[in-house]
């Protein structure tokens, strides 16, 4: 039960103290009280509800201010609402129906009805008799009116306390709709309200969900085309419109045209105020509130509250589509720190931490949800980040960023941190960006690149410098040297002159794959068994501690392959098991008949490589450890330059090791040529 509907109950019970008295007095065999509720009239007594009838004699009475006595049995059918007040057992005993005006301050708030057995013209004392009980009547119905305005005024203030609450609450445009048109239902008494928005792609008035009182469809037949008159009056003449027939103001026939009569029609709408929205001279739209509750047409009170609650509903919209529009742009901007591949840190102008991607989280030990708000001094414990935060070191120009760095040896990352200041349109600082660029692989490159330089300039001037040895002794005229010492000179003279040869071919090989041009291939058939016998045969002289075997397929047959690139890939691999186990032990080649290809390995009984090191033991530079590389030698490139000669013939390399246990390198190469 309504608040309403309580009260009316209040003045139910009053009404059948106040009747019962007059039954007892033997002045009626029935009673009646109906009052004026708003713009229309409620039966108060004998039982709470609203009058639904087209012609009522309570308004009758109040029109004429006097007594109305009308005969029973009637000659002809009465055609007033209050008929169905009494059931038919009081009709037929009842000789006359009088209706009795109550005025309260010259104005007719009441209608006293009474079933009598007596007509009123046998009693003529009668009016004055009753006027002490009429007036404690109407005082009854004043106590009543006054706690209805009391309720109403609660109301209004109930729902513009909602509005402004509203107004301050303006997150979600859909909510914001949703309490304007709950609280203009509210106070206005509507069945439904709906705020319909100018929408320049559709060419019309929109209506907009939530609205009160309306079904999907209902509220899609409310559609308005920018183009019609009522349009154009709401929006471009700013003009209060009401829907319905009988007032001065403008007013619009519902059955005029075919758009609304589907409002009628399809929408549900029997009448109604429409009010413009407007805000800083722009017209937004419009709010419209339909059928008040009852069947009652609206008040001018309740146009004057329309128009003032439209201005407020205005101001909400337009804040609430500012709102929305800085939460995209706002939303776009943590999209993309969040998008970051890079840790980022949000701080606005006090050091307080707006928003953090997970990047930072991981690398900074931080949840985002936890300091969000909170100064960086309190939300970061490494004091070196703070430290470079809060106060940044001064860069000259070309200077690099600062870095840190995370992690213990021998495996730390570098970070740089990178600093932008967020300003407003003005140029004032109201934030700050902070970038942390993992600079970790660029370090390990100039590292490896460094050591490339020292390792190919050794790898030089080894060659170089036995070469000139033997050459100047060679040609020394104060000393005579016996044929089989010069034959020992010359051939390391010609096995150095191979190493530096290699070395070159190396690097031009080098060169083209880093310009991105494919190797040259010279296609062949080629006898992978002896070639094997001889990359073997010339590594036997570069070690007397190692024993190199061979284990190839009987049926191998010949394969299309580049020979002199299958030399260098097997004389890398073979090179390497040598250098890489120093103390000696078996180097084993298998050559194996793998169907389509055949399947190489190249075994030693080596040190082992870590596991930490196996996915990049292929890669340009990459040593697994570069003091082990200055005692053997090498320059970071063979497995690099193998991986690639490999590739060039369409098949794969890889490597299995345990360490303590050595190393295993295996490749595949296709018996025919690619394509």
């Amino acid at each position: 039960m309504g608040e309403q509907d309580a009260r009316g109950k209040r003045l139910e019970a009053w009404g059948r103290e106040a009747f019962a008295w007059l039954r007892e007095q033997g002045e009626a065999r029935a009673g009646a009280l109906v009052v004026r509720n708003g713009a229309t009239w409620w039966v108060a007594f004998p039982h709470w509800r609203p009058l639904d009838c087209a012609q009522s004699l309570s308004e009758e009475v109040a029109c004429q201010r006097a007594w109305k006595a009308i005969p029973l049995p009637p000659t002809e059918a009465l055609p007033y609402g209050e008929c169905g007040l009494w059931p038919s057992e009081e009709w037929s005993r009842a000789r006359e129906w009088v209706a009795i005006p109550l005025s309260i301050e010259e104005e007719v708030e009441a209608v006293v009805h009474l079933l009598r057995e007596k007509p009123l013209e046998q009693e003529p004392t009668l009016p004055s008799l009753l006027q002490p009980w009429l007036s404690s009547l109407a005082w009854m119905v004043r106590a009543w009116q006054a706690q209805e305005r009391e309720a109403r005024r609660r109301l209004e203030l109930e729902a513009l306390q909602e509005i402004l609450m509203a107004m301050r609450s303006v997150a979600d445009p859909e909510v914001t709709l949703g309490e304007v048109v709950s609280s203009l239902g509210m106070i206005l008494e509507g069945e439904k309200c709906v705020v319909l928005l100018v929408d320049g792609e559709r060419k019309a008035l929109v209506p907009q969900p939530p609205a009160l009182g309306l079904t999907d469809s209902e509220r899609e037949a409310l559609s308005l085309p920018l183009d019609h008159p009522l349009a154009k009056a709401l929006l471009e003449k700013g003009e209060m419109v009401f829907l319905g027939e009988g007032r001065e103001e403008p007013s619009w026939p519902l059955g005029e045209d075919a758009v609304l009569r589907r409002w009628q029609e399809e929408g549900g709408v029997r009448g109604g105020w429409l009010a413009p929205l407007i805000m800083e001279g722009r017209a937004l739209g419009a709010v419209g509130v339909f059928n008040k509750r009852g069947g009652v047409p609206f008040t001018e009170e309740d146009q004057t509250l329309l128009a003032l609650l439209a201005g407020q509903a205005a101001s909400i919209l337009h804040i609430a589509r500012l709102h929305a529009s800085v939460q995209e742009e706002q939303a776009k901007l943590w999209a993309v720190i969040r998008s970051l591949a890079n840790p980022a840190i949000v701080l606005d102008k006090e050091q307080r931490i707006l928003l953090v991607n997970q990047q930072a989280e991981r690398l900074l030990g931080i949840q985002g949800g936890e300091v969000q708000g909170i100064p960086v001094e309190q939300a970061i414990q490494r004091e070196d980040v703070v430290r470079l935060i809060v106060n940044p070191p001064e860069r000259r120009p070309g200077e690099p960023p600062p870095e840190i760095s995370v992690g213990e040896k021998p495996y730390p990352r570098f970070y740089q941190v990178r600093m932008a200041e967020v300003k407003d349109e003005e140029g004032r600082s109201i934030g700050r960006v902070v970038v942390f660029n993992d600079v970790t692989e660029l370090k390990r490159v100039d590292q490896m690149k460094s050591e490339f330089v020292s390792a190919v300039s050794h790898e030089l001037r080894t060659p170089l410098t036995s070469i000139k040895a033997f050459t100047s002794t060679l040609l020394r005229e104060d000393v005579q040297f016996d044929p089989e010492t010069q034959r020992e000179w010359l051939s390391i003279i010609n096995s150095q002159t191979d190493r530096l040869t290699r070395l070159i071919n190396d690097l031009l090989s080098l060169s083209r794959i880093e310009r991105g041009l494919a190797l040259q291939m010279n296609y062949s058939l080629v006898d992978l068994r002896r070639l094997i016998e001889e990359v073997l045969e010339s590594q036997r002289a570069y070690s007397s501690r190692h024993t190199l075997r061979a284990q190839v397929d009987s049926n191998l047959a010949l394969i299309e392959a580049d020979e002199d690139k299958v030399v260098q890939i097997l004389t890398n691999l073979v090179n390497n098991a040598i250098k890489y186990s120093p103390r000696g032990g078996e180097v084993r080649v298998v050559a194996r008949d793998e169907g389509e290809h055949v399947l190489v390995s190249v075994q030693d009984q080596g040190p082992g490589i870590p596991p930490e090191h196996l996915d990049r033991i292929f890669d340009k530079f990459y040593q697994v450890d570069s003091s082990t590389t200055r005692r053997v030698g090498g320059t970071g490139l063979g497995l690099y330059l193998t991986r690639h000669l490999v590739e060039a013939h369409g098949g794969r390399i890889w490597v299995e090791s345990q360490v303590g246990e050595g190393s295993t390198f295996f490749f595949t190469l296709p018996k025919r040529r690619p394509g």
